[in-house]
């Protein structure tokens, strides 16, 4: 008999609907089992679509509820701090969006919990499972071991946004109001000033995740040394531990299609890659690679399995969870990025 996870749910609002609880109904190894959310109706109305058993007004009943091995957790961010500690100290597993929480301290604080009871926590930087990306950092990878193609000199890494829904259907819906949540939001830290935390807001929702595949490409950490941030834009320049110089563009600009991307260079090589749209259905990254031998030099495109970075995420979590393998998102890497926005913030978002 196939073992299922017995899995539940916190939030049923637009993304917890698209990007998760539809890719988890999917799977043959998992119990759909509980769904707390406070909007009453649209909880029913979730929970008969996915055929969710039990419905729960908040999460505590979720923590309460010993047939639950494992939670996705999709609430607003403020809120992570709260309830991961809640869920962790129940015993749950658990997997949240990013980011991992509003401060460094919140951030080492559930994580210790995590460590502590043996649990995963796996944060939702999800374009470190795609496909296309996994298939590009492991080129990158092998180039630097053999050293074939002389040394890692560069990383450029962008993101313009664009449509990132690219006409998805629309979820569940009612015209009931969030009810107040009972737990208190977490608040970014007290030295940061207004103009701060309103960056900084809009660099952990979305640029945080192009800081994240910086490091899951390299391998290793590093740093911004220089950052300059406008209307037009922003762009930081920075160094990794082994001296790769790091350059990072975000740009939003409106236009119908998506432009988000990574080029990494070599002495003698190149490797490319081209992310999808968040919720595009069925496409992972494009990766375009060459290769500097000379006579027989070669720019090739690796077959990529089409398989969204949500989808595959949740793929994943589900056997860390039953099978013991590794995380490929931890809290650990998670926490990261909160501390490199608090740095940003003192250092070039005054």
């Amino acid at each position: 008999m196939m073992k299922k996870l017995r899995l539940g749910f916190v939030g049923a609002g637009y993304m917890g609907q698209l990007a998760h609880i539809e890719n988890y109904y999917k799977m043959p190894n998992v119990e759909m089992a509980a769904l707390a959310e406070g909007r009453a109706r649209l909880a029913e109305n979730v929970a008969r679509r996915y055929g969710i058993a039990k419905v729960y007004p908040t999460h505590r009943e979720i923590c309460a509820d010993k047939d639950i091995d494992a939670v996705v957790s999709i609430m607003y961010y403020s809120l992570n701090y709260g309830v991961v500690k809640d869920l962790l100290n129940a015993g749950k597993n658990v997997i949240t969006e990013k980011p991992i929480c509003l401060t460094s301290e919140g951030g080492k604080e559930i994580t210790g919990i995590a460590g502590r009871k043996k649990l995963i926590y796996q944060v939702g930087y999800m374009k470190r499972f795609d496909p296309g990306v996994i298939a590009a950092r492991e080129a990158v990878q092998e180039m630097k071991s053999t050293g074939k193609f002389g040394r890692l000199m560069y990383l450029r890494i962008w993101c313009a946004y664009g449509d990132w829904t690219q006409l998805s259907l629309p979820p569940l819906s009612t015209d009931e109001a969030p009810p107040a949540y009972p737990i208190d939001m977490e608040k970014f830290p007290e030295w940061m000033s207004k103009p701060q935390i309103e960056k900084i807001n809009w660099w952990l929702n979305f640029y945080s995740h192009q800081t994240n595949l910086v490091r899951y490409y390299l391998g290793e950490d590093y740093s911004f040394d220089y950052a300059n941030h406008g209307d037009n834009g922003t762009y930081l320049l920075g160094k990794s531990e082994s001296g790769v110089n790091v350059f990072m563009e975000a740009y939003p600009y409106a236009h119908n299609h998506w432009d988000e991307g990574c080029k990494i260079y070599f002495e003698k090589a190149t490797v490319e890659v081209r992310n999808p749209a968040p919720l595009a259905k069925q496409q992972a990254a494009s990766v375009r690679i060459f290769r500097n031998e000379g006579a027989h030099s070669a720019i090739t495109e690796p077959v990529i399995q089409q398989l969204n970075a949500f989808d595959a995420q949740a793929r994943s979590f589900v056997d860390c969870v039953l099978n013991g393998t590794p995380v490929l998102s931890p809290a650990s890497e998670a926490l990261k990025e909160v501390e490199l926005a608090e740095e940003l913030a003192k250092k070039f978002f005054k």
